[in-house]
């Protein structure tokens, strides 16, 4: 329905707010949104963890310590890092585990990167240290999404992140008001 698409980013950072991600596409040399991934069902559902696998609750790999030569990941300190970053980048986490990792990332053109403190990753990204935590409504989400071909959106809402009042006061705030306002303001 979008015809040729030539970049889809799952994190495009919004025009409103920093720290909020989008679902989108680029066509034409311009960028369009497909939606808000808090308000998209399937990031919406993974983020909240009820749509992942059994063995992502107890993976043995999910841990500081990495057997890979390299581990990817979302940049959970992002705050850290956003004046060394123009306002549209988003930041993820690559952490060389192995000589063949450095070799690999070596390798791999157009990449810009900033010096990141591991440890401090484990602790604010918990699947780089621990397994997901099973919700409870795991198992009754399941049979909701596979108890139908085409389970209707509302049979979903209860699994999908709720933002609080507050948040939605921020979100609205947010869009009103340019980035670099909020910023000055702090």
């Amino acid at each position: 329905t979008y015809g040729d698409v030539e970049h889809v980013a799952f994190r495009h950072r919004t025009w409103s707010e920093f720290s909020k991600f989008a679902m989108g596409f680029e066509k034409d040399g311009r960028q369009h949104i497909i939606v808000p991934t808090n308000r998209d069902t399937y990031y919406s559902c993974f983020s909240s963890y009820v749509s992942l696998r059994e063995s992502c609750y107890r993976c043995d790999y999910a841990q500081a310590t990495r057997i890979g030569d390299m581990t990817l990941a979302d940049c959970g300190t992002f705050g850290r890092y956003e004046a060394e970053l123009s306002y549209y980048k988003t930041l993820s986490m690559v952490a060389l585990h192995t000589e063949k990792g450095v070799q690999l990332f070596r390798d791999t053109p157009g990449i810009e990167q900033v010096e990141m403190d591991y440890a401090a990753e484990c602790a604010s990204n918990q699947q780089l240290s621990r397994p997901a935590p099973r919700p409870k409504e795991r198992d009754t989400f399941y049979k909701v999404y596979f108890g139908s071909d085409q389970p209707e959106k509302n049979a979903l809402q209860p699994y999908l992140c709720h933002e609080s009042l507050p948040a939605k006061l921020k979100a609205f705030v947010c869009t009103v008001t340019p980035h670099r306002l909020r910023k000055d303001i702090k």
